[in-house]
Order: C-alpha cells, then sequence, then structure tokens
C-alpha cells in the first residue's frame, strides 16, 4: 500500500513542478516562504521516488511468503443467532 501513496506523491509534486518552471519562465520570484515549500515537496519527491522500488520488492517479498494463506474475511458459519 506504501507503493500507491508514493505514486501519488509522485504525481502531485510533477504537478508542482509545472507551476514552478511556468513561473520561472515567466521571470517570476518565489517568496521565501514558497522556496521554503518547494525545498520540502522536492525532498518528499525524492524520497517518494527511491522509496517506490524497495516498497515494490518488500511487497512482492510479502506476498510470496504468505502464499495466498491471508483471508479478508472470517469463515463463516451456520449459527443461529439467539
Amino acid at each position: 500500500m506504501l507503493v500507491l501513496a508514493c505514486v501519488e506523491v509522485l504525481v502531485i509534486s510533477l504537478f508542482g513542478y509545472l507551476l514552478r518552471i511556468s513561473s520561472m519562465m515567466g521571470g517570476m520570484r518565489n517568496s521565501p516562504e514558497e522556496d521554503l515549500v518547494l525545498q520540502t515537496q522536492t525532498s518528499v519527491f525524492t524520497a517518494a521516488l527511491c522509496g517506490v522500488p524497495g516498497f515494490l520488492l518488500i511487497e512482492a517479498f510479502l506476498i510470496q511468503r504468505s502464499n495466498h494463506s491471508l483471508r479478508p474475511f472470517l469463515k463463516t458459519s451456520p449459527v443461529r443467532v439467539p
């Protein structure tokens, strides 16, 4: 499930980069607060980009190890409710 979260971060960050590139091409400068937000976004993007392959490997290992023995629901039994 962490892979999906990382992909979501990557997609959202790409839209932020597009806005940043368009503002730089227009000659606009960011305020110090916006620069801090963009630096943080870059750090989170880098962490998500590095995390996707690792999380894919971990999830593949866990799925292979489980041998499909996990059941999402309990077994039902024909018992009458009082």
